[in-house]
């Protein structure tokens, strides 16, 4: 089961992308992820 779970706070820009192939990826509260960017891994809270 493939799931995405974006905490409160997390801010996602125009064309960014978040990719997950297996298992459960998270973006951390308070994380910024940039424009155009793809996130393929979770991140931690308040990261950018």
């Amino acid at each position: 089961m493939e799931k995405i779970n974006i905490k409160k706070g997390a801010i996602l820009c125009a064309g960014s992308k978040v990719l997950c192939k297996k298992g459960v990826l998270i973006v951390g509260g308070n994380t910024i992820l940039a424009a155009n960017a793809v996130l393929l891994q979770s991140t931690g809270d308040n990261e950018i």
